[in-house]
């Protein structure tokens, strides 16, 4: 009776909370910052209840504090009552005009402390709205419940705000857990530090530590407060205060990495460049790329996979410049060495005395100081030298799609529309619609789209790449059957997944015949014909397509490989979706001990499946006490 009583006590609580209308305003503006703080308040809060304790109100705590006077303060107000009739998506939106309306986006770094629900709308936001997100330099979330609360199911039972609907404890084809996927897709570089509350709401945990943890990717911390109080500081003592002002001051650095973690990224970069790359093999000059690497990602928050990533890449890029007939012998001489600080001097040396020569010279000069900048990952330098060379030479489909490239990484997509678009049609009147040249074109372009949300736009240039190639390459080629994966994906973010199966399964059958079965882009390409059968309902046809895809994955990466991990995982919530939980449960537990092993227990994959393994576990207990019965 107690508890039944507490909980009508936090349903009319959540429901029924008085409304206050506030305004988003700054708390401070200074015209000489370039760091915004941006507070954004949970669902029946305000831009001033929230924050407030008795005099104390913590935006204006900040100005009072030295270590934020570099930052500007701003407090973002949304309708959140119990009338409210916005979803979280929708409030995204209120959230870009709000921001954006009153110049967020103008600021080169921005911080978001986001308390309850209002971390689930900013993460919306940010996944709408990439140039915030490529300058966000961390979130601190305070209680939000990444996978759901249990008081927000009982809380809509008296509301018909969405909101609270939406909030209900995560299942594999809700809301929350579509944005959970959408987030680890985007793979952001945004540090995501967490504080859960370690006392009760009337008597009731309002966001469970499992919840407010997941997806945290920094540091985690207790709180001595309820979910109503964690975000209230008395003091610029109190542990809520000092736990976003120790994560502000963190951020300024980030510490290099131990040995172990060293020489795995050594391994890493030995395996990709291998022994035909025209690089000298020796540890001298393996250490020189990997110290070049981590100096210009120095302040960033990466975790080893992270950087193995990164370093994946830089060899690729490394390969690229050796083989690119447009690069010197003296650049890819220095590049070869590692001595890239040295080429990086030389290819502006170049730039300089080039200046005033024929134009193809120093667009090819400028070309080159692009692909160099890029390999140093100064992206905006790299963008401006390839925008440079495609206006001296305004013919050439290479400069101009290289530019294109870069300005649709940074965000600028109206500027890469114009360049890709402008590649696209020179290398249809030089080399005519049936070229491999043409295709790659046209997916650029759609790819371009695609990164906008214009997924219906898309689909037609994604269709046209494929009928290149076909005409082009033929059919049974791993670049067709890419296209046809294209296609599908493109339908599949429409919802037409009908419509997307005969081509996904088009390109497994060519990865088959191609590739063979043991290969991982045919392990991919069965998750991800399951993945379709998935999301029409059809579980029992994908549980052997999953399965197929664990199978390659632990003959050709070992058991032991993070993809195998997420195999096992993807047949386990197969068999969830089937209602075959006994089956399921030791799945996920075999994903949580690969997970674990190779990516540490606070990694957000580890976390997601563990989250999925406790589900399962449950699901198993609830069915045996109702078969006892």
């Amino acid at each position: 009776m107690h508890l039944l009583l507490t909980q009508i006590v936090v349903v009319l609580w959540l429901a029924f909370a008085s409304v206050t209308f506030a305004q988003s305003k700054y708390i401070h503006q200074s015209e000489n910052t370039d760091t915004v703080i941006v507070f954004v308040h949970g669902v029946t809060g305000s831009a001033e209840r929230t924050w407030k304790n008795g005099d104390k109100y913590w935006p204006q705590m900040l100005t009072e504090d030295s270590t934020f006077s570099d930052a500007a303060i701003y407090v973002y107000d949304y309708p959140a009552s119990a009338r409210a009739n916005l979803s979280i998506d929708e409030l995204a939106n209120h959230m870009r005009l709000d921001l954006k309306g009153n110049g967020i986006h103008k600021f080169k770094r921005v911080v978001f402390l986001v308390h309850s629900m209002g971390g689930l709308v900013t993460r919306s936001f940010l996944l709408k709205n990439r140039d915030i997100a490529a300058k966000t330099a961390f979130i601190h979330f305070y209680s939000t419940p990444t996978t759901g609360s249990q008081v927000a199911a009982l809380a809509k039972l008296v509301s018909n705000n969405p909101q609270f609907s939406q909030m209900k404890t995560m299942d594999a084809h809700g809301f929350l857990a579509d944005q959970l996927r959408q987030w680890i897709a985007a793979d952001f570089e945004i540090p995501s530090y967490c504080a859960y509350e370690s006392k009760k709401t009337f008597g009731l945990q309002i966001v469970s530590l499992q919840s407010a943890s997941a997806l945290c990717s920094a540091s985690l911390d207790a709180m001595n407060f309820d979910h109503i109080d964690i975000v209230k500081p008395e003091s610029n003592a109190a542990q809520p205060y000092l736990a976003f002002k120790v994560a502000y001051e963190e951020e300024q650095s980030n510490p290099r990495i131990n040995d172990q973690q060293f020489q795995i990224l050594l391994q890493t970069l030995e395996n990709v460049l291998g022994s035909d790359s025209g690089v000298a093999l020796n540890d001298k000059t393996h250490q020189r790329y990997l110290d070049n690497l981590l100096d210009q990602v120095e302040g960033q928050k990466l975790i080893i996979t992270d950087l193995q990533a990164l370093v994946e890449k830089q060899a690729k890029r490394i390969k690229a410049i050796l083989d690119d007939e447009n690069i010197s012998d003296d650049i890819k001489r220095l590049v070869g060495l590692g001595r890239l600080d040295d080429a990086e001097e030389l290819v502006d040396e170049h730039y300089r005395t080039t200046i005033q020569s024929e134009t193809k010279v120093l667009a090819q000069k400028l070309y080159e100081r692009g692909q160099v900048k890029e390999l140093k990952l100064k992206y905006r330098v790299a963008f401006e030298s390839f925008e440079q060379a495609a206006i001296l030479q305004p013919r050439s489909a290479k400069y101009l799609n290289r530019a294109g490239q870069l300005a649709s990484r940074l965000a600028k997509y109206d500027v890469a529309t114009r360049y890709l678009q402008q590649s696209l049609e020179i290398n249809r009147e030089s080399l005519g619609e049936s070229h491999p040249s043409t295709a790659s074109s046209y997916n650029n372009v759609a790819s371009n789209l695609d990164a906008q949300g214009h997924y219906e736009e898309a689909e037609p240039l994604y269709r046209k790449g494929l009928e290149i190639r076909q005409q082009t390459l033929g059919e049974q080629h791993p670049d067709t059957a890419a296209s046809y994966n294209n296609v599908a994906s493109n339908l599949n973010a429409q919802g037409r997944y009908e419509e997307a199966e005969p081509l996904y399964r088009k390109g497994l059958e060519i990865f088959q015949q191609t590739l063979g079965e043991q290969h991982p882009d045919t392990a991919s390409s069965y998750n991800n014909m399951a993945y379709n059968l998935d999301d029409q309902g059809r579980y029992e046809e994908a549980e052997p397509l999953y399965r197929k895809g664990l199978e390659i994955r632990q003959q050709t990466l070992g058991e032991q490989h993070p993809s195998t991990a997420s195999s096992y995982n993807n047949v386990a919530s197969n068999l969830d979706d089937q209602g075959r939980y006994e089956e399921a449960e030791p799945l996920y537990r075999r994903a949580v001990e690969v997970l674990s092993r190779a990516l540490g227990d606070s990694h957000p994959n580890t976390i997601i499946v563990r989250n999925n393994w406790e589900q399962s576990k449950l699901k198993v207990t609830t069915q045996d006490k109702k078969n006892e019965h």
